[in-house]
């Protein structure tokens, strides 16, 4: 009996030893999680490279900072009304083509209006010149991997995007007019108005660096991201790596870490 119990326990301290065994459904799990983490990267920073590098002209379009973009020469009095107007083109242009001049403005509703639309317009022009004197800073940068780590960056600063214009939408509220920032604060109407905007502005955040890109010129980005592409090759064998030390035992990991390394060395040489 005594010799079964050593045998049992000598198998036991020999597992030990060997490690721990091999989960390969949850390698293959996690090396998946990683391949799409890994193409989001590339695809995350390829669009920052776009961005970055791209004409002001196609910033004007996706980023208006000049009022006019907002209300235009001749639509200062709310677009009035021209041949051929439908509802549509002017929902397009809301809330901007409710705001009426000064001259032009009449009764209670429509000072309201005004107020709505011009603080909007003020928020938005606010953050996004935010975002145009930030994006340029790193134009002149030539490390790929620190432009990566910048557009990793960049997006994780989303919901301080929110955050933001829950600030400049409460200092425009006033800005615009005081009276009615006041007025609608006891109304209890601002704060849901400002977190709408400062929402709008996060998903139209989310938009500029994930998609816009590829929904402006997707052949560009096609080339820039084959110009990248030994990036994602780098980093998700570094995550192959992390999910063999998960769930795979310590020789085959050891095994994977000087492969990578070699590979890695051979792909710089």
């Amino acid at each position: 009996m005594s010799s079964i119990q050593d045998n049992i326990v000598t198998e036991e301290q020999n597992q030990t030893n060997t490690g721990k065994p091999n989960n390969w459904a949850k390698f293959l799990i996690y090396c998946i999680v990683f391949f799409l983490l890994s193409l989001f990267i590339l695809v995350l920073g390829s669009n920052f490279i776009f961005i970055s590098n791209t004409d002001d002209s196609v910033l004007n379009n996706l980023l208006p900072i000049n009022i006019n973009a907002y209300f235009k020469p001749d639509q200062q009095d709310g677009g009035g009304y021209s041949c051929g107007m439908k509802g549509k083109s002017r929902m397009s242009n809301w809330p901007y083509y409710m705001r009426k001049s000064e001259a032009n403005t009449r009764g209670l509703f429509q000072r309201f209006k005004n107020w709505f639309a011009v603080t909007t317009a003020e928020t938005f022009i606010m953050n996004r010149k935010i975002i145009r004197e930030y994006v340029p800073l790193f134009s002149s940068v030539n490390n790929i991997f620190l432009i990566f780590l910048i557009s990793i960056l960049t997006i994780s600063l989303a919901p301080l995007v929110f955050i933001g214009t829950l600030g400049t939408g409460l200092f425009n509220a006033f800005k615009t007019n005081w009276k009615w920032g006041l007025l609608t604060f006891f109304l209890m109407f601002l704060f849901p108005f400002v977190h709408g905007m400062a929402f709008v502005q996060f998903l139209q955040y989310i938009y500029l660096f994930v998609l816009m890109p590829g929904m402006t010129d997707m052949d560009l980005l096609k080339d820039i991201i084959k110009c990248n592409v030994n990036i994602f090759f780098m980093l998700f064998g570094a995550l192959v790596f992390v999910a063999s030390a998960i769930a795979l035992n310590p020789t085959i990991t050891m095994f994977y870490m000087c492969l990578y390394g070699l590979m890695t060395i051979i792909s710089i040489i």
